[in-house]
């Protein structure tokens, strides 16, 4: 057990996938896939509730503009390492 389940989803969803006969790297790949939506989800989620909240007070304001840039960076290049490996 990790902390936050992670990878706990993905090694479900390909242990499901490989009872129904689907090979196995294909089904582990599926399951990060999912856990990778997840996780993207979760952020966008906890984007737009972090962005509704920063609406009232300046400071708070350009404090989450700065970390949703930072943010949003490190996502865009952990998507491309992502694909740079998955491509490879």
């Amino acid at each position: 057990m990790t902390p936050g389940s992670f990878g706990l989803g993905g090694a479900a969803v390909a242990a499901a996938l490989a009872s129904r006969g689907i090979g196995i790297t294909q089904a582990l790949g599926v399951g990060i896939g999912i856990q990778a939506l997840e996780t993207l989800v979760s952020i966008a989620a906890g984007s737009a509730g972090a962005a509704y909240l920063a609406r009232l007070n300046p400071v708070v304001r350009r404090w989450t503009a700065r970390v949703a840039v930072v943010g949003g960076s490190a996502g865009l290049a952990a998507a491309l390492g992502f694909l740079v490996v998955a491509l490879s």
